[in-house]
């Protein structure tokens, strides 16, 4: 007997679709638990419980709280339930041979488990989780596939990964025998479990090219409010460069809603957004902003005088080979090390320290650093 964890967060309606995925395509027996982390939704659940699928649902928002913080106690929860002795006065089924992480925007593809399983005896003795392709339904490669930092390849199948995707993810039993629970970390989850997991247990996270799910890319971000403040605000950031934008075309390489742009619009002549999330884009154009779909890293980008870039320090040393003309200003988070890796890059320029104030909540207040050179 398998467990299959699923946190749900809004998005009703794609979680059907992948239980019914789950249920046509998983060879092995399971128990799957959805732990619906207070999505808010006043619509009953979109699944019913079953003998093999269980339901938990959360009652504990407030206004004060930062949802994705909560992801790792929400799975957590889910994990002890599964694993309590008895279920509903029956002897339960503990411990399972195997547990797997699915998200509610997978749609998982035939054999999917048998296939994942299988693989494990090919795995490097220090594998802690293998991960999958996530795809469009093109078969086009998608986030986080994308952009999750890849840190080498055991073969030519086979990625070592910094962190696990955490959309269809099978995890080392080792990792619960440890004492390691999802519950101990907060945002950003994932890179917390990374790094926490290979330094106790000294293992690597793996993802293989040889199996893929489909993947809705995110799609409860759609539900959350656009216009709020963001949890690490970019409003600072355009006031301490506003001088620099200002008449200027400037371009956004990874624009997400668009709300760096908004705030650039009171100070260049014209901005342009270019961003590989199709939802982020329709939301985007939804404020009236410029922004096209594409890959900065494979796709043209746009013309511009200034472009502006904040991402993963993986992807840093890639950035000079994009702009071949212009200002560049290249956001940093000291707190995780992206200054220290633009230092490597050895280019020409100079440092604007950003201190920014957005409240007390989890990575809301802090330092930004931007780094701006031309590209000639």
């Amino acid at each position: 007997m398998n467990l299959i964890l699923t946190p749900v967060y809004r998005g009703y309606d794609v979680v059907k679709k992948m239980c019914q995925a789950i249920d046509a395509h998983t060879v092995y027996p399971y128990l799957h638990i959805l732990i619906d982390d207070d999505s808010g939704i006043d619509e009953p659940f979109p699944v019913k419980a079953s003998v093999k699928r269980r339901i938990l649902l959360l009652r504990r928002d407030y206004l004060g709280v930062v949802h994705k913080n909560g992801l790792g106690q929400a799975i957590q929860l889910g994990y002890d339930w599964a694993n309590q002795p008895y279920i509903n006065e029956g002897m339960n089924s503990v411990p399972y041979d195997y547990t797997f992480l699915v998200e509610a925007d997978v749609i998982v593809q035939k054999d999917w488990d048998k296939k994942m399983i299988d693989m494990v005896a090919t795995l490097p003795p220090d594998w802690l989780t293998l991960d999958v392709q996530s795809t469009d339904f093109e078969g086009k490669l998608i986030h986080p596939t994308t952009n999750t930092p890849i840190i080498g390849h055991e073969n030519k199948n086979l990625e070592i990964m910094q962190y696990p995707d955490f959309q269809s993810t099978l995890f080392n039993n080792k990792i619960f025998e440890s004492g390691i629970k999802f519950s101990n970390f907060c945002a950003p989850f994932d890179t917390i479990f990374g790094q926490v997991s290979t330094n106790i247990l000294n293992g690597r996270h793996f993802r293989t090219k040889l199996i893929s799910v489909y993947h809705y890319l995110s799609q409860s971000t759609k539900y959350l409010p656009v216009l709020e403040s963001p949890q690490r605000s970019p409003f600072i950031v355009v006031e301490a460069i506003k001088d620099i934008i200002k008449d200027k075309v400037v371009c956004d390489l990874g624009a997400a809603c668009g709300d760096l742009l908004m705030e650039m619009k009171k100070y260049a002549k014209e901005v342009i957004g270019m961003e590989i999330n199709k939802q982020r884009v329709s939301e985007a154009k939804k404020r009236g902003l410029n922004v096209i779909e594409g890959d900065v890293f494979k796709d043209k980008i746009p013309d511009a005088d200034i472009y502006y870039i904040w991402i993963e320090k993986h992807l840093f040393a890639s950035v000079p080979q994009v702009v071949k003309k212009g200002i560049l200003i290249l956001g940093a988070d000291p707190a995780i090390g992206e200054d220290i890796v633009i230092n490597k890059l050895n280019l020409d320029g100079y440092w604007i320290d950003v201190p920014y104030n957005e409240g007390e909540k989890h990575r809301q207040w802090g330092i930004f650093r931007l780094f701006v050179t031309e590209i000639k």
